[in-house]
C-alpha cells in the first residue's frame, strides 16, 4: 500500500493516506519521509491523520513497531481513520502508547479535524483545510506505484 503524505497544515497537521497494501519493504521509505517532515519543521508537535480506508491489508504489528517515525519527539496526536480490525486497533493502540504516543481512532477526516481543533487552540480554523487538495498531493507522490500505465517497463536482459 503506498503511502502518501501531504501538509493539511503547514508544519502543525500532516495527513498520511495510505492506498492498496502497505508491504513490509515499503514501511522504510515511509518512516524515512515522516521522519524528514518531522525534522523540518520548527513547530514543537506535528499531529498526524493516518487515514488507511482505502487500504487493504497492513504490515505486522512487530514491523510497524519498528517505524522510528512513532518515537519521535515532535509527533503529536496520531488520529487513525479506516482501521476496522478490532484487535489490529488494540495491538497498534498498545503499541503506540509503549512509546508514549497520543493516538485516537476516529470514523472520518471530519471528526479528526474537530477533534484536534478542540485539543490544540494553536491550530487554525480547520474548517478552511482543504482536504481534497491534500488527499490528491499525497495520491501525487505515489501515483506511479499504483497506477500500472505510470510504471516503468522492465527491460529484460537476452
Amino acid at each position: 500500500m503506498p503511502t502518501g503524505l501531504a501538509w493539511l497544515v503547514p508544519d502543525q497537521l500532516i495527513l498520511v493516506k495510505g492506498w492498496h497494501q502497505l508491504k513490509t519493504e515499503e514501511l522504510a521509505d515511509f518512516d524515512d519521509r515522516v521522519l524528514a517532515a518531522l525534522d523540518g519543521t520548527k513547530a514543537p508537535l506535528v499531529h498526524g491523520i493516518h487515514d488507511y480506508s482505502e487500504a487493504e491489508a497492513m504490515p505486522p504489528i512487530q514491523e510497524l513497531s519498528k517505524l522510528k517515525s512513532g518515537r519521535h519527539p515532535k509527533v503529536g496526536w496520531v488520529i487513525v481513520i479506516g482501521l476496522d480490525n478490532r484487535l489490529f486497533k488494540f495491538f497498534v493502540s498498545t503499541t503506540l502508547q509503549i512509546f508514549r504516543v497520543r493516538i485516537r481512532f476516529m470514523d472520518d477526516i471530519a471528526s479528526a479535524l474537530a477533534f484536534l481543533q478542540d485539543i490544540d487552540s494553536s491550530l487554525p480554523d480547520l474548517k478552511s483545510v482543504d482536504v481534497a487538495a491534500a488527499e490528491s498531493r499525497a495520491y501525487e507522490q505515489i501515483r506511479h506505484l499504483i497506477d500500472p500505465a505510470l510504471q516503468k517497463p522492465v527491460v529484460e536482459k537476452g
